[in-house]
């Protein structure tokens, strides 16, 4: 999405029910919290502005783990 709203498009494949989106400080890396296919716990993830990039950060089989951010100058 541009800074005035216009050319919205969708980056993560809905099917992860991506939620809590971080921006990091460059401007070209987004963390999230989504679900794994199959797994039933929400993970931590990361994708490129531009959707390419998709991963997996955690790998928590037993809590969820959500509301991702960056810590400073990172």
């Amino acid at each position: 999405m541009r800074y005035d709203g216009t050319d919205i498009r969708l980056l993560a494949p809905q099917s992860l029910r991506p939620a809590s989106p971080a921006w990091g400080y460059v401007g070209d890396t987004i963390v999230f919290s989504g679900y794994r296919p199959g797994s039933g716990h929400s993970e931590i993830m990361r994708i490129e502005a531009d959707g390419s990039g998709l991963a997996l950060l955690t790998h928590n089989e037993v809590n969820f783990d959500y509301a991702p951010g960056w810590l400073a100058g990172r």
